[in-house]
């Protein structure tokens, strides 16, 4: 009897590995690529929160070092005196818990939207639908925010895939941000 071996397929896109994989090479030539998670802070997210985590994101983020780095994206084209860069912040795990445990009762909750990052300069917070795919969309969460309260929030499609945010993906030079 012939047996024949499953081909094994990774836990995550092959394309949003691949755009990663090249992107951390390209950040590892200027000073630093992040770290993978704490295994403490990542337990206690995936206790709290493992139905909103996407699964192939669960082995993505195990796989690669790219929490706490800085990413840009060219949303804008540059004027006289801003580059029309946002930044992202890739989060760690104790940064998402915040973020959902804040957000679990309002719309980000109940849409199942995930938290990956933050813009490190500004009120504007990142999540990735969990239970579309496993190359998703990228939104941004603008807040307009006082000491107090939140005066306003705006839901906006910041990319149509993940793969296509790594591949496009801005390191910025001076590593200090990240």
């Amino acid at each position: 009897m012939k047996y024949q071996l499953e081909e094994r397929r990774p836990p995550y896109n092959a394309e949003v590995a691949s755009c990663l994989g090249f992107l951390l090479g390209r950040c590892a030539n200027l000073g630093g690529t992040g770290t993978r998670p704490d295994p403490t802070a990542w337990a206690d997210l995936v206790c709290d929160f493992g139905d909103t985590i996407p699964p192939w994101y669960h082995r993505l983020i195990l796989d690669f070092p790219i929490c706490g780095r800085v990413l840009g994206w060219q949303s804008e084209a540059p004027e006289d005196f801003y580059d029309g860069i946002e930044w992202l912040r890739w989060a760690h795990p104790r940064e998402t818990y915040d973020c959902l445990c804040a957000h679990r009762e309002d719309f980000i909750g109940r849409k199942k939207l995930f938290h990956i990052g933050t813009d490190p300069f500004e009120h504007k917070y990142y999540f990735i639908p969990s239970d579309i795919g496993d190359d998703p969309a990228i939104y941004k969460l603008d807040c307009r925010a006082t000491l107090d309260t939140i005066e306003e929030v705006h839901l906006s499609l910041l990319v149509f895939s993940l793969s296509d945010f790594l591949r496009r993906a801005i390191v910025p030079p001076d590593t200090t941000i990240a």
